[in-house]
């Protein structure tokens, strides 16, 4: 056991170079400018014994879809967890918890918070559009992660660019917009990354403010920020301004998503590009702005290969959009026959027949199908934008009614 300590004063026990790639691995993967896994896997192979380092390639492999070598990594740093201080332990107990989908995962974590809250690493499980708190069954998720930070803002240092862009995100999220773009505004002065970068452009999508935002996203994605991962979502951001601000159009799209947008060329997570290449290719449906069928194709099949079951409700979303758009009867009844196996099988099965009447232009039969399921739309997770296109979809028919 070492006495060293993180950028936040946790102990940690390990010192040395693997501590510092380790750090290196973690401001990849809080930034969203890479995965992080290259220097997370360098520190686990300088430092076979460092837990909380197979901890976080556990994490960052599982976002980006490598789902048994996380298990792995997980594994390995179970096996090393009494060898660990108390907050390494609980660390790698909450994130355990996490992965395996155990009832009590968010309960563990904020027992653990309560007592780390400078603890960056178990923070970002909790908070966010993605976070337990999002998938936790609980409509007002929103609010309770801004309560949350709130809650731990005294432990934080006054300009942290990570926690002043998650305050930021979330009071956008609960309507607090104004608050939202000044503490935005610090963080990206802090760090102009993807993750501060994301959470100002944010703020400006939320403010319905599409010069700021697009000429925030513009002028990133000209510098060297070129090369983040948060490239793709921040792509889909702006494509969504011009979408809605009029200056889109087919060729803009095609374009767009052949250089941008493509599985194939995407650095990104696998959800993102899944659920960012659904709703693009929804909005510009919504816009009238038609589109290569193949870009439908790719996008679902994108998707069957990272979330070929049913069962997280943010990505099924995002499934049903992209077999409404492909128009096929063997799609449709493939994804009847395994939403029919849910338990909860009534939300999907509505919307999947809301957003099927809709591109068959039955607007009377897509808002019947689609005002029943809108209020419960905040169970699914994810951000206002990317939830909202299911109320887009509603006014949509309504205005054409």
């Amino acid at each position: 056991m070492t006495n060293a300590s993180d950028l936040y004063g946790l102990p940690v026990s390990n010192s040395g170079p693997a501590l510092d790639v380790w750090l290196e691995g973690l401001h990849c993967a809080d930034s969203f400018d890479a995965s992080g896994i290259a220097e997370l896997s360098k520190a686990v192979k300088l430092a076979p014994n460092f837990a909380i380092a197979h901890v976080a390639l556990a994490k960052q492999q599982m976002f980006y879809g490598y789902i048994e070598l996380s298990r792995t990594s997980l594994a390995t740093a179970r096996a090393l967890s009494g060898e660990v201080t108390n907050r390494e332990a609980s660390l790698i107990q909450v994130f355990d918890a996490t992965i395996n989908f155990q009832s009590n995962a968010l309960e563990i974590a904020l027992t653990h918070l309560d007592q780390w809250p400078l603890d960056r690493f178990v923070f970002s499980l909790i908070v966010g559009p993605f976070g337990l708190l999002a998938f936790s069954g609980q409509r007002d998720w929103r609010e309770k992660c801004l309560a949350l930070l709130l809650h731990h803002q005294a432990s934080w240092p006054k300009e942290d660019w990570w926690y002043l862009s998650a305050l930021a995100f979330s009071k956008a999220e609960c309507g607090f917009t104004a608050e939202a773009e000044d503490l935005g505004r610090r963080a990206w002065e802090q760090s102009a990354n993807g993750n501060c970068t994301h959470s100002l452009s944010h703020i400006f999508k939320e403010q319905g403010n599409t010069t700021k935002g697009l000429s925030l996203i513009k002028t990133w994605l000209q510098g060297t920020q070129n090369r983040s991962n948060m490239r793709h979502h921040l792509v889909w951001h702006m494509a969504l301004l011009d979408i809605e601000s009029g200056i889109a159009d087919q060729s803009s799209m095609d374009q767009l998503y052949r250089n941008e947008l493509d599985p194939n060329i995407s650095q990104s997570m696998p959800l993102d590009i899944y659920a960012d290449n659904a709703s693009f290719l929804w909005r510009c449906l919504l816009h009238d702005i038609p589109l290569n069928n193949h870009f439908v194709e790719q996008t679902l099949s994108h998707g069957k290969q990272y979330f070929p079951e049913l069962g997280f409700g943010f990505a099924d979303m995002h499934r049903v959009l992209l077999t409404a758009l492909a128009g096929s009867e063997s799609e449709v009844f493939e994804l009847r026959s395994a939403i029919a196996k849910l338990e909860n099988h009534d939300y999907l099965g509505s919307l999947l027949d809301g957003m099927l009447a809709f591109t068959q232009r039955d607007f009377s039969a897509t808002s019947e199908q689609l005002k029943p399921l809108l209020d419960d739309t905040i169970l699914l997770g994810g951000s206002n934008p990317q939830r909202g296109i299911i109320a887009e979809t509603y006014q949509m028919a309504l205005n054409h009614g």
